[in-house]
């Protein structure tokens, strides 16, 4: 029964796909017992209307037509034919049926010979307590399974299995040799079982994050649980630029590689590389980013516009100005220089320029000079012309006074010195300046487009499996194209605030939102398909696609489904796709490694240099760390609900060092009071308290009522006299030991004792730590403290105890300064040891 109920309906799929059918057929049946209604529902429309098939035949009459068969009631008679659809033949019946079968036959020579009769039942929707497709006993087949191995995972069990089974049922075929055709069968689909086999584990592993494996798939099950994945970062590098000439370039006129084993010149063409054996050397190339301007000619309005590179030859060497002095240094902390007015010399807010030492300041030798001590500073101010007219040796110097900003001050003392001569033949300076300062990114636009194909027609990834005709199941494949480079580059272009850039601030920019360097195109003119990292929030006009990157590099293109968010690409359109490579740590290059600069177009450069090493670089998240950051993401709760969580959440804002909270009952809900002690400073004033409330917002309970405010502080008076050596000068010990007890920055680059960020909420102040501070200082032999107690307080258990409590909602401070002793007094008073 099963085989024939396939055959038939095998012959109308046959029958329902041919173009010219020369025959029809019945496709099923439905009962409306209501109506005592039969609807025949054929394969085709039927012969004698429009459309009929075969065109030439007559109509389907009544007399065409006769239900045979059943047990109780049989041959059923017809009353009425009617046609209320091309393909549907509604057969009015004179009585019901029993429960038994019944074949409805169609007398027409237009019908296919197999498909003219069909079998019902009038009774098919009838309850019934047993299986109405169920096959008597007489009629079924006694199945013997015999002894067959249901626990086969693998070839070799397969083939076993099956080598069994065709024992028991073709007990002649003895043979067993490797060449034998019916042995060559039965590998074969041992084979296609094993593979089988491992999708279906496969897909059963991928199902959890727990025991996933793919990279894409880990990735989602994160997506799932609110953790991003991320592919990595393309490193930045600060290049300066050695031009012959002065020009305006674009980001794409530039390129810069790192040294090749080919020696290439410093200046290289751009169409005479070997891109593909450059990479596979290791090469890698740099390409200058992007800085995005805001428009501020239409207020109101967010538009940005690239800002042109700039490049002079006048802004090569740039020379720190002395004054004369051969022992002149640039302070650890300055935010201007002065600079020689090279001829034609133009200098603008938002220029870049290297400062270097150059000379080592004990052997004077340029081969010695400490890499480290070399910074990239943003001019803020346009620079301020001047004229030394008191210079021997130089008559009147024209200079500029270049100014950068508080975030760039200079990490260390420079000396800036000009040499009366020096033995290597180069210029005569402890440090240099220069110009011409770009910032790029890790990475190459590849300049061809890959070809993606087209998607298949139909295509939704989403849709769900049902039942349908066999010529629907041979579904299309979804569209995931994987591309053929791998190590796609994840960064962008980076938007500077007018007045607000600088070198330190592009050194962290871009790295909050990553954006894979991919762009596809349909070849239409329409706007390229852009990379997101989900498709959730996309709505179904955006061109977007999910890139998914696997953990050997490759990269598939994931794209919206007919019930996903995102435009679904038209089948009838070829997609091909530009990507830039150049990804992760080995971006971070040390300073000195860019030696070629290549043009495409362009004129006026000659080489290149990178002073700084590179930075940002980062390796894609491995499966392991994914799942480790996943699920540790889990154990973090990032609600705030009693006071400790305030404090933990609080604390964990980047310009927050600590947190005191309190609250304040109000009967039916509660008001928490948070405050905070800011990182380096003991002001937090009305904008930074609005940050951290807004930064709170979204953590707290509904029902609770929040307050950020100042902190308190516990002023302290401290009396100390301190014993000095008699080589030591009065002086400079006091000013010592103030700094040692201060509230400022060392010179070794440490923290005084009572700076902002040693001490905070409730600590404790020990006397003996302080005492053993003061001692440290070089001069001091011995030290007394007389007084140890909060400003104004005349108690003296702290000085008696050597320990000194606040409250736990208080800050002890002592920063000094005659003009706010609300914030701690330091007397000291010195006596000269004998």
């Amino acid at each position: 029964m099963a085989g024939t109920e396939s055959f038939l309906e095998e012959r109308r799929e046959i029958l329902r796909g041919l173009a010219n059918p020369p025959v029809n057929g019945i496709d099923y049946v439905e009962i409306h017992m209501a109506a005592r209604e039969i609807e025949v529902h054929l394969v085709h429309p039927a012969p004698g209307g429009p459309g009929g098939i075969p065109a030439a035949s007559a109509q389907i009459t009544p007399a065409m037509l006769t239900i045979s068969g059943g047990d109780r009631l049989r041959d059923v008679e017809i009353i009425d034919l009617d046609r209320p659809d091309p393909d549907v033949l509604l057969i009015t019946v004179a009585e019901l049926g029993d429960f038994s079968i019944y074949t409805l036959s169609i007398d027409h020579p237009g019908f296919d010979v197999m498909l003219r009769d069909i079998r019902f039942s009038f009774r098919a929707t009838c309850p019934s307590d047993f299986d109405c497709a169920s096959v008597a006993g007489d009629q079924a087949e006694v199945f013997d399974p015999g002894n067959v191995n249901y626990l086969a995972k693998d070839f070799d069990s397969f083939r076993t299995a099956m080598l069994d089974r065709m024992a028991t049922l073709v007990p002649d075929w003895q043979d067993r040799q490797i060449g034998d055709l019916g042995v060559t069968l039965v590998e074969l689909m041992a084979h296609y079982a094993d593979h089988l086999s491992y999708a279906q584990d496969a897909a059963a592993t991928e199902a959890y994050i727990g025991t996933a494996r793919r990279r894409g798939s880990v990735r989602r099950h994160a997506q799932l649980i609110g953790y991003n994945a991320h592919d990595g970062l393309s490193a930045k590098v600060f290049v300066q630029v050695q031009m012959a000439g002065n020009g305006s370039f674009e980001a794409s006129d530039l390129l810069f590689l790192t040294g090749t084993s080919d020696n290439l010149p410093a200046l290289v063409n751009r169409d005479d590389l070997e891109v593909d054996r450059l990479l596979s050397e290791g090469v890698a190339f740099f390409e200058p980013v992007d800085l995005l301007i805001r428009d501020t000619s239409a207020p109101g309005q967010d538009l940005w516009e690239p800002r042109p590179i700039r490049l002079q030859q006048s802004a090569n060497d740039l020379t720190l100005y002395d004054w004369s002095d051969a022992r002149a240094v640039l302070p650890r902390g300055s935010t201007s220089a002065w600079i020689v007015a090279a001829p034609g010399l133009v200098l603008e807010p938002g220029d870049l320029v290297s400062l270097e030492l150059a000379r080592d300041p004990e052997t004077l030798r340029r081969a010695d000079a400490d890499p480290t001590m070399r910074q990239i500073v943003c001019l803020t101010e346009p620079p301020v012309p001047a004229v030394d007219r008191l210079s021997a040796d130089l008559g009147n110097v024209d200079l500029l006074r270049i100014t950068w900003g508080a975030e760039d001050a200079l990490r260390f003392d420079l000396p800036v010195g000009r040499l009366p001569a020096v033995a290597d033949g180069g210029a005569p300076y402890m440090a240099r300046a220069a110009g011409n300062i770009v910032l790029a990114s890790h990475g190459l636009s590849l300049d061809e487009d890959e070809p993606l194909g087209k998607p298949d027609s139909d295509d939704d990834p989403e849709r769900d499996d049902a039942v349908s005709s066999l010529a629907a199941l041979n579904r299309p494949r979804r569209f995931r194209p994987v591309l053929r480079r791998r190590d796609i580059s994840v960064s962008g272009p980076l938007r500077i605030e007018p007045g607000l850039s600088s070198a330190a601030g592009l050194q962290m920019a871009g790295a909050g939102q990553p954006v894979k360097a991919i762009s596809v195109s349909d070849g239409t003119g329409a706007p390229d398909w852009q990379a997101v990292s989900t498709l959730i929030f996309a709505r179904d006009t955006d061109r977007v696609f999910v890139p998914e990157t696997e953990a050997d590099g490759t990269t598939i293109l994931r794209f919206a489904g007919v019930e996903t968010g995102g435009q679904v690409p038209d089948p009838d359109n070829a997609m091909s796709a530009r990507c830039r490579v150049g990804i992760g740590r080995r971006g971070n290059i040390g300073a000195e490694a860019i030696a070629h600069v290549a043009l495409s177009g362009a004129a006026g450069p000659v080489g290149a240099r990178n002073p700084m090493p590179g930075f940002g670089g980062r390796d894609r998240q491995s499966v392991p760390e994914i799942k480790l950051a996943a699920l540790r993401q889990l154990d973090d709760n990032r609600r705030a609900v009693t006071r400790a969580d305030y404090e933990r959440l609080t604390a964990e804002h980047p310009d927050v060092q600590r947190a005191f909270v309190r609250t304040l009952g109000h009967g039916s809900w509660t008001t928490f009071v948070v405050a905070v002690d800011p990182v380096g400073s003991i002001h937090a004033g009305p904008d930074f308290l609005r940050e951290i409330r807004a930064y709170l917002e979204p953590l707290r309970l509904m029902g609770q009522d929040l307050i950020v405010e100042a902190p308190r502080f516990a002023p302290l008076e401290i009396g100390l006299r301190v014993c000095i050596c008699r080589d030591h000068s009065d002086s400079a010990v006091r000013r010592a030991v103030e700094a040692a007890l201060g509230a400022g920055i060392l010179p070794d680059g440490t923290r005084g004792f009572f700076h902002p960020d040693n001490i905070s909420f409730g600590d404790p102040i020990y006397l003996s730590r302080i005492i053993a501070a003061v001692k440290s200082v070089p001069g001091v032999a011995d030290v007394v403290v007389d007084t140890f107690r909060k400003w104004r307080s005349a108690d003296t258990l702290a000085l008696e105890n050597g320990v000194l409590q606040v409250d736990p909602s208080e800050i002890p401070i002592l920063m000094n300064d005659r003009n706010y002793p609300e914030r701690g007094v330091l007397s000291i008073a010195l006596w000269e040891a004998a």
